[in-house]
């Protein structure tokens, strides 16, 4: 059985941990060709009018899809330094498929997100401000939900109407950006990015409702998505990141469009 060594209350030798790690990151790789089978298994389900797409299912094609990018860089780290290949990959996780990152790892990259979420706020604040929005405003349910009509002036909850700086704002602080810099991106293509992340968390939230999920999510999953929603969630108690992730699937529920959810997205800025 694959053991993740980086979880809490996991205690090994220094030899043993590091075995252990070759035994994880191997056995990530077995998985994602297994996740190659059921992707493609699933389709064809689809396809033929079988069931509907799990929350599960469908996280596994989304993560299949980014894991298949990180696949030739990680073969090639495994191939070229062979023993050493578990501490480069510690050190680097973003050359890992998500089916071998472990909890250490998530937890390392959700600090450095954190961090900057923190200097990204200052900067949301002060663009709210500027809008004449008060800020008392995104802490209530029922006025969050009326937001985006009532201050449709603003500029703030359309996306048609979002300029290079909000967007590069937003993008950053969803995590929506990927590997690349967004300052080198055109207008068109971060709002494009974050349409993408927010049709996205929109299927994610109706599937997390359906399955009724919220509460039983694995340690790992409840980070990610966490983090996929601008939730800090590095130094937070679990009970903490369940009622933050249901109050935003509350939210999200009464969402009909991307547009929609721009109120919320602004709420965790």
């Amino acid at each position: 059985m694959r053991v993740d060594p980086s979880l809490p209350g996991v205690t090994l030798a220094t030899w043993e941990k590091v075995k252990a790690y070759a035994k994880f990151y191997f056995g990530g790789f077995k998985q994602l060709r297994e996740n190659m089978r059921t992707v493609k298994a699933i389709r064809a389900r689809v396809d033929a009018g079988g069931s509907s797409v799990s929350r599960e299912e469908f996280q596994i094609q989304v993560r299949h899809s980014r894991d298949m990018v990180r696949l030739v860089p990680f073969a090639l780290t495994v191939l070229v330094f062979e023993e050493l290949s578990p501490l480069i990959l510690l050190a680097v996780p973003s050359l890992c498929p998500s089916t071998c990152v472990t909890y250490g790892q998530a937890i390392g990259v959700a600090k450095k997100h954190d961090k900057t979420k923190l200097r990204l706020h200052g900067e949301a604040v002060k663009r709210i401000e500027d809008s004449g929005i008060p800020l008392k405003t995104f802490n209530s349910s029922k006025k969050l939900a009326a937001l985006g009509a009532q201050c449709a002036d603003t500029g703030l909850f359309a996306l048609k109407d979002l300029g290079r700086e909000d967007l590069r704002l937003i993008n950053r602080f969803m995590g929506a950006t990927g590997v690349i810099a967004t300052p080198i991106f055109s207008v068109d293509r971060l709002r494009g990015r974050l349409l993408r992340h927010l049709e996205y968390l929109r299927q994610d939230d109706l599937l997390l409702a359906e399955d009724e999920l919220l509460e039983s999510l694995p340690l790992i999953e409840l980070h990610n998505a966490c983090q996929e929603r601008g939730i800090p969630s590095a130094d937070r108690e679990i009970e903490d990141l369940r009622k933050a992730l249901a109050t935003w699937a509350a939210l999200s529920a009464r969402c009909k469009s991307p547009d929609d959810m721009l109120p919320i997205v602004w709420s965790r800025l």
